[in-house]
C-alpha cells in the first residue's frame, strides 16, 4: 500500500462521516509484475449506505474491489456488528471470505466513500485459494464448497434483515458467476 494509505482513508472517513471507505487496487503477481489496475475515478464520491448496498449487488461480483476487505477501512461500530453476524459462519472458509464480511459491513454502513488517491497493492501468492497454479481436485472442491457456504451465509443474512427478495436475483447471478470460475 502507499505510504499515506491509512491517513488518506481516515481523512476521508472523518471528513465525510463514512463508516466504510474504499481504496483503489493494483494486483501484482508473486514477482511483483503488474497484472491489473482497478481504479475508481469517483472524485472521492460518498454514498448513503443503502444506495451503495444496491450498487454493490448490482455489479454481481464483476468488480472485485467492492467486496475485497483488504481495500477498505471499516469503522469500529460497523466492525463490531460484522463480528456478531459472522460468528454464525461456523466453518473456516478460505474462498470468498471477503464477500461474507463485506456483505455485512456494507449493509450496516450508513455512509460509504471512495478515496481515489489511496492504493492497495495486492500481491498474488501462487499458493492462495484463487491461484490457478498448483491446482488440484481437492482445492477445486474446497473452493466450490466455500463459495456455496459463504453464499448461503449471505442469503441467510439478507433473509434475517428482510431484504433477501430485493437482492435475490443479483445474489444468485453472483453465485453462478463465481461457481463458473472453478
Amino acid at each position: 500500500m502507499d505510504d499515506d494509505y491509512y491517513r488518506l482513508l481516515v481523512n476521508k472517513a472523518e471528513k465525510d462521516k463514512c463508516d466504510v471507505v474504499l481504496s483503489n487496487y493494483v494486483r501484482k503477481d508473486s514477482s511483483h509484475e503488474f497484472i491489473a489496475g482497478l481504479s475508481f475515478d469517483t472524485n472521492d464520491a460518498t454514498y448513503e449506505g443503502k444506495e451503495f448496498y444496491d450498487m454493490f449487488f448490482e455489479q454481481t461480483g464483476r468488480d472485485i474491489r467492492n467486496h475485497m476487505l483488504c481495500s477498505k477501512l471499516v469503522s469500529m461500530d460497523v466492525w463490531k456488528s460484522v463480528l456478531k453476524v459472522v460468528a454464525n459462519l461456523k466453518e473456516k472458509v478460505v474462498m470468498t471470505e471477503d464477500f461474507a464480511f463485506t456483505s455485512v459491513a456494507l449493509y450496516y454502513a450508513k455512509r460509504v466513500g471512495f478515496c481515489d488517491n489511496a492504493i492497495y497493492y495486492y500481491i498474488v501468492n501462487d499458493n492462495q485459494s484463487t491461484s490457478r497454479k498448483n491446482i488440484t481436485v481437492e482445492k477445486i472442491n474446497k473452493n466450490i464448497h466455500d463459495i456455496r457456504t459463504v453464499f448461503d451465509f449471505v442469503k441467510k443474512f439478507l433473509q434475517d434483515q428482510k431484504v433477501y427478495s430485493k437482492y435475490k436475483d443479483k445474489l444468485e447471478i453472483w453465485r453462478a458467476f463465481y461457481l463458473s470460475m472453478h
